[in-house]
């Protein structure tokens, strides 16, 4: 077999799509108009190419995705490269380690894997990735919810969200507004403070659906709320259980019905810059995904 390698373009996104039909990749069943998403440079990060392909001929049999965005962390602005996707044929195993290095050429980025194969991990470490998600919280409603109303104010509608967020918060609305989550603004009726949440339904399998938390912007707070949050959303969206980064939320996970569970696989980081706190929020490829080997 002679292969050849090179950039991936938005012209690609069909050919992947059917590689990746036949993997065995959590987001194998992705639609089509979700991955190509994947191909399109949305999220600010500047590059010309959504990752690096191997061809045979005509034919795609190899791909690892990179996504491109720049974002605030640790108080400045970075470029981040998310890598997705990654898959190759059987017997191209050399070609597929190619796609990593050429992948890891930006040596600009900052570099995240939110849910690599036990290979990839192996792979990632030797290349000097560092364990980002370890453990996640797996979050049950309470068997007997409690009988009188709920104490907070939640509302859903992000044309009102929006306008009563801060600046960093309305740039991550709106990076995810036109995707498939849930945004929830929370507060007490006596307190000016706001709860912001982004929320993915999610499955485990088909029939074992989760919901999880991609983001909140006060951790204290989500605690103080997780009583009445994990029944409302769990009941409403038909969840079995909420799951969260154990780091992220660490102050929930003594509360009721809450277990931690750690990764087979954690999900791992690469960066001249940032540390594993900077970058444990997993938005932007993971909003796009409908389900992650998580525990």
């Amino acid at each position: 077999m002679s292969t050849t390698v090179r950039k991936a373009v938005a012209a690609d996104a069909v050919h992947v799509h059917q590689l990746l039909l036949g993997s065995a990749l959590c987001s194998a069943n992705l639609p089509l108009h979700v991955r190509e998403r994947l191909f399109r440079p949305v999220w600010g990060g500047g590059e010309d190419h959504f990752g690096y392909l191997v061809e045979d001929g005509d034919e795609v049999v190899g791909f690892l995705g990179t996504m491109f965005t720049a974002r605030e962390a640790a108080g400045a602005t970075h470029v981040f490269c998310e890598l997705h996707s990654w898959h190759v044929r059987e017997g191209l195993r050399d070609e597929g380690v190619r796609l990593f290095e050429l992948a890891l050429s930006a040596e600009h980025a900052t570099f995240l894997h939110r849910a690599p194969s036990p290979e990839v991990y192996e792979i990632s470490k030797r290349l000097g990735f560092q364990d980002v998600e370890t453990d996640v919280l797996v979050i049950s409603p309470d068997p007997v919810p409690p009988s009188c109303g709920g104490k907070n104010l939640i509302t859903s509608d992000k044309s009102t969200i929006i306008d009563l967020l801060g600046y960093a918060d309305q740039r991550i609305l709106k990076d995810h507004e036109d995707l498939d989550c849930e945004h929830f603004l929370i507060r007490r009726p006596d307190d000016s403070e706001q709860l912001y949440v982004i929320l993915k339904k999610m499955w485990r399998s088909p029939s074992e659906p989760f919901g999880r938390v991609l983001y909140c912007n006060d951790a204290d707070r989500f605690a103080e709320a997780l009583d009445e949050l994990r029944n409302i959303w769990c009941h409403h969206f038909g969840l079995q259980c909420l799951v969260v980064d154990r780091d992220l939320l660490k102050a929930s996970e003594r509360a009721p019905f809450t277990a931690v569970h750690p990764r087979p696989v954690p999900s791992v980081f690469k960066s001249k810059a940032l540390s594993a706190d900077d970058v444990r929020v997993p938005l932007y490829t993971e909003s796009l995904l409908t389900g992650l080997p998580l525990h």
